[in-house]
Parts: C-alpha cells; structure tokens; sequence
C-alpha cells in the first residue's frame, strides 16, 4: 500500500527542484490511480505550464475541471497564470489581448480572495497589456499591503513581489536589495527563483530598462559535460610523467571554467578520461553531479571504465557515489549496437533543459566541454 504521505512530500521536492516533467509524471500517475484530486491536478498542470507546455496545460486544465469552484483560490490563479503564458509567447494585439483577459483574471482572484501573488501580477498583466496607469496603480497597491521593511516574518514571496513592485515603479535599486533578502530567505528554492527573475526580466524588457543587476542574484548554472576517453599511467603519483602533469592542467582548467560560469548542476557520463576529470571537477568546486549511462552500470564499467585501467575504475566508483541522481538510458547490457551511446549523449544534454529556464547553459561553455581533447 502507497503512503500519500510520501508521495506528496516526493512531489513537493521535485517541484522545488524545478524537475517539472518528473513531478508531472508522479502527479497523473496519482491521478490514473486515485482519480482526480483537486490539489494533485493543480500541480500537475502547473508542472506542465512551467514545463513550456501551455497548451497541453490549458486541455488539462479544462478536462479536469479546476476552473470550476469559484473558491478554489489556487485553481483560479493557476488559469489566469496560463492565459499569462499564451500572453507571454505571443506578440502585438494577441500578446496585449491576452495579458489583459489574465489581468482580469486575476483582479477577479484578488477581489475575491486577497493575497499578494494576483496583486502582483494585475501589474505586471496591466503592463504587458498596455496600461501603464493600471500597473502603477496596482503595484503601489502591492507595497502598500506587504509587511513593513525589514521584519523577519516576511516570506520569500512577500518579499519576491515587493521587488517585482518595485521595478515596476522604476527603482531598480530598492528591488535589487529587496530581492537579495527574498533569495537569503529561500536560498536553495531555485524554481521560485526562476520564476521571479523571469517576470522581472519581462518587465524590465517591457520599460525598456536594463536587466544587468540582475546577474548576481541569477541562480548557479547548469551544463552538459562529455569529452574523449583516454588512458593515464596506472600510478597518479608520477609527477614526472608529461601525460599525469598536462591531465592536473587540464582539471584545474575545468574547475576555473566551472567556478567563473557559476556552473551549479551538471549531467554527463562517467567514462575513462575526460569524462571523470569533469565529474571530479565538479565535486570539487561544490556543484550537483548527475550521471546519465548508456547501459547498465556493470556494462558500462566493463565497456568504457575498466579497459583504461583499474584507476580509472576507483575514479568512477568515486564519482558514483558523489552523485545527486544516476539515469540510465537502459538497464540492459551493452548489446554491440553503438546507437544506444548516441541516444545517452542526447539524453544528457535534453534533461538540463528540464530544469527552471534561469538555469541555462552557456554555447560557450558546450562547445569547451565537448572539446576536451586527450592530453596524451
């Protein structure tokens, strides 16, 4: 027998880690076997709108109904917030229609039901829509109904939405300090994190105002690491040997690239070479390492770790256990068919995309990691 229990709190974490398509999959699942509850629906379609996938979202939204109860606070925010994604990927009188029907939406939200998010984002709809009155307004309603400055009792949101109001009000200044007390609050609730220097990027976009402050506050990066296999000398301790010497540059390379792109989560394999001095690189400067494979982990180590060495064997071991996750693109067995390689490099560089869209990976960053050559 399933714990609820824990399902939700599973749930709960992977929305936090911004592993949307996942917290997706548990949801319906929930649903296929339980039948539709109101809370578990809402967060599968709102894992779906983070996801990108708004018009998948919006069917789902319909076809369970969430829009129904007028005091379902939460359903009726989440269908104004997709009416703001249609909004948001569109342009010209179709951008500014919908913006306006979602400003709508949730003024209905906040008459009825109060609180600090439809507030929020009656401004910035008011904005995108056009009413540069209506979003002033709004905004100044918004600060004048947070907490008063500097009380600890505020939470991340509360803060978040203050800042939003801010720039919306043209000070910069004040929102980026108001802004920093909001992430101090919440520091690893990188989803949220997102989704508010999303909406600040837009309206800055929106003013015409520039979004440069905003890079320090921008959560670690995430990359796809791959490189060449090669072979060392069984021994690490020859420091006379060329190939050990130009392989220590070559790690305290990847680690000054990983440090200066504020690289926080990054997904690759695990085999001999460049592979493991990217894994190791990682872990040493304090970053998320997830392991995608091709096969089954046995396999793998017989096929790409053990014929380079019985060190380069340790170094995986090492690295497997330092892990966050470890996919596998199949259990079985490497099979002699090379495609299935092919389809875990894929794989790798497709799951960081999953993840909150602040997390972006730089080109040039990829280009660098699929570079790596053999210092041989």
């Amino acid at each position: 027998m399933r714990d609820a229990g824990v399902e939700d709190a599973r749930l709960a974490a992977l929305i936090r880690r911004g592993e949307h398509l996942a917290a997706y999959d548990l949801a319906y699942r929930r649903i296929e076997r339980d039948g539709v509850s109101p809370a578990i629906a809402h967060a599968a379609v709102l894992c779906l709108a983070r996801s990108g996938a708004t018009d998948f979202a919006r069917l789902e939204y319909a076809r369970w109904r969430l829009g129904g109860d007028p005091d379902d606070a939460e359903a009726a925010t989440l269908g104004a917030r997709l009416l703001k994604d249609v909004a948001l990927a569109s342009s010209g009188a179709r951008r500014r229609a919908f913006a306006r029907a979602s400003a709508l939406r949730y003024a209905a939200s906040d008459a009825r039901h109060g609180g600090l998010y439809s507030a929020i984002n009656v401004a910035t709809m008011s904005l995108i829509a056009g009413d540069r009155d209506g979003a002033r307004q709004a905004a100044e309603k918004v600060l004048s109904s947070t907490v008063v400055e500097g009380d600890a009792t505020e939470s991340y949101y509360a803060l978040a939405s203050r800042a939003e109001a801010q720039v919306l009000l043209g000070a910069p200044e004040a929102a980026a300090e108001t802004l920093a007390q909001a992430i101090a609050r919440s520091p690893q609730d990188y989803t949220a994190h997102a989704s508010t220097l999303g909406q600040i990027d837009i309206i800055l976009q929106e003013l015409g105002a520039p979004n440069t402050w905003l890079a320090p506050l921008r959560p670690p990066r995430v990359a796809h690491f791959t490189g060449r296999i090669f072979n060392l000398p069984e021994s690490r301790d020859q420091p006379t040997d060329p190939s050990a010497r130009r392989t220590e540059a070559l790690a305290a390379e990847m680690q000054g690239v990983l440090r200066t792109n504020r690289v926080g989560f990054a997904y690759g394999g695990l085999a001999a070479g460049a592979d493991i001095l990217w894994a190791e690189a990682l872990v040493a400067c304090g970053a998320e390492l997830h392991v995608v494979l091709p096969t089954s982990v046995g396999s793998f180590v017989a096929n790409s770790v053990a014929p380079f060495g019985q060190g380069w064997v340790r170094r995986f071991e090492a690295c497997l256990a330092c892990a966050q996750s470890v996919r596998l693109a199949t259990k079985d067995p490497y099979a002699g068919d090379d495609q299935v390689f092919t389809y875990s490099s894929s794989l790798r560089s497709v799951v960081p995309s999953f993840a909150p869209r602040l997390w972006r990976p730089k080109r040039s960053n990829s280009r660098f990691l699929a570079e790596t050559r053999n210092p041989t």
